[in-house]
C-alpha cells in the first residue's frame, strides 16, 4: 500500500440510521445544497469546461500518489460531472499498469468495485445507476485492495467533506477501504463550498483536486 501522502464484490451492510430531527434539517439542507450545486456545475459553459478539465487531468495525472499506486478506484463522468481524462488509455500510461476499478451497482443500496481493461467494452459503466448482476467475479476488486479511490461529488468543503448524489453508495463503501488508502475528490474550483452539511455517517475525503489547485483535508 502507498503511504497517505499526495506527494510522496463483496456488498456490504447498510449501517444504522437514526431518524432524529437533527438528522432530518441536515437531509433538507443537503437537499437544498445539492439542488443549486447541480444548477452551478451544469452552467458552467462548453469553452469553460474544456479548459478546466484539461488542467483538472494536467494536475491530476502528475500527482506522484497516482503514478505510484498499484490499484487505482476511479469514476465513469455523467451529465456535468468533472470528466478527469480526456481519453481513457491515459490512465493505463503509469509506469507501474495499476489496476483500474470502476464502480458498478450491485443492489439497491450496496455497489462493489471491478477491474476493467483499456480495451474492454466500457458500455455498461455509462448507467452507473443500474443494478448490475452479470459480472465476472474474478474482477471484482475488494476494498482492501485499493490504494487511491477518485471520489465524485457534487460539493466539497475545505474539511473534505462531500455532498453526493444522495444514494449514499459511497459514504457505506468508504468505510471498507485500508486504512493506508487515499481518497480525493474531483471537483470544479466552484464546487467547493464553505460548508457541506453532514452526518455522522458521511465519510470525508483525504484530499480534493480541482483544475487550479489541491486542498488537503482539515481534519
Amino acid at each position: 500500500m502507498i503511504a497517505k501522502n499526495l506527494y510522496n464484490g463483496a456488498d456490504f451492510a447498510l449501517p444504522p440510521t437514526f431518524g432524529t430531527i437533527s438528522a432530518m434539517n441536515t437531509a433538507e439542507e443537503k437537499a437544498a445544497q445539492r439542488e443549486s450545486m447541480r444548477a452551478k456545475r451544469g452552467s458552467i459553459a462548453a469553452d469553460v469546461r474544456k479548459n478546466y478539465e484539461a488542467a483538472l487531468e494536467d494536475r491530476l495525472l502528475n500527482l506522484p500518489a497516482l503514478k505510484h499506486a498499484k490499484c487505482i478506484a476511479v469514476y465513469y463522468p455523467t451529465g456535468s460531472e468533472a470528466r478527469f481524462v480526456s481519453n481513457r488509455e491515459k490512465l493505463f500510461l503509469f509506469d507501474q499498469r495499476p489496476t483500474i476499478a470502476f464502480p458498478l451497482v450491485r443492489s439497491e443500496t450496496n455497489m462493489s468495485f471491478f477491474s476493467f481493461d483499456m480495451n474492454d467494452d466500457w458500455s455498461i459503466l455509462e448507467t452507473p445507476r443500474e443494478i448490475v448482476t452479470n459480472l465476472d467475479p474474478a474482477r471484482h476488486v475488494p476494498p482492501e485492495n485499493i490504494d487511491l479511490m477518485l471520489v465524485p461529488g457534487i460539493a466539497f468543503d475545505r474539511h473534505g467533506n462531500r455532498l453526493g448524489q444522495g444514494g449514499g453508495f459511497y459514504d457505506r463503501f468508504l468505510p471498507y477501504l485500508s486504512a493506508d488508502s487515499m481518497t480525493i475528490g474531483i471537483a470544479f474550483d466552484e464546487q467547493v463550498v464553505d460548508e457541506v452539511p453532514h452526518e455522522a455517517t458521511d465519510c470525508r475525503v483525504d484530499y480534493i483536486v480541482t483544475p487550479t489547485r489541491v486542498i488537503t483535508a482539515e481534519k
